[in-house]
């Protein structure tokens, strides 16, 4: 994270916008997680939202605590809205259905907004 970290730090300094995302393998609650946010300056686009990004059925562990571990962030824009992708099965052939990820994707869609020079 403090190579990303300082990457995104070098980019923010040339004005542009930016959007990170991806499977961070942290939680929320994590140290980890508030460090990155506070040290990037990024707003994390689905923070109210403290749903699971993976289904449990693939750890085979009745008693896992699910959590959010993928995240978009991204410096200030207009977000329109967020939602869920890959929540239900589909069928994968005539006899099997099944997730397309073990991941909960995460859809956002947003406007850039760039100021006038």
């Amino acid at each position: 994270l403090e190579q990303l970290t300082r990457l995104i730090q070098t980019i923010k300094k040339t004005g542009r916008k930016l959007i990170v995302c991806g499977d961070f393998n942290m939680p929320k609650r994590s140290p980890f997680y508030t460090s990155f946010v506070k040290a990037s300056g990024l707003i994390d686009l689905f923070k109210a939202k403290s749903s699971s990004t993976y289904h449990q059925s693939f750890f085979g562990i009745a008693d896992i605590t699910m959590e959010r571990i993928d995240y978009i962030f991204a410096t200030e824009l207009k977000l329109i809205s967020i939602d869920h992708v890959f929540t239900q099965k589909v069928a994968i052939d005539d006899s099997t259905h099944d997730f397309l990820s073990d991941h909960i994707g995460l859809r956002a869609r947003f406007q850039i907004q760039y100021s006038q020079a």
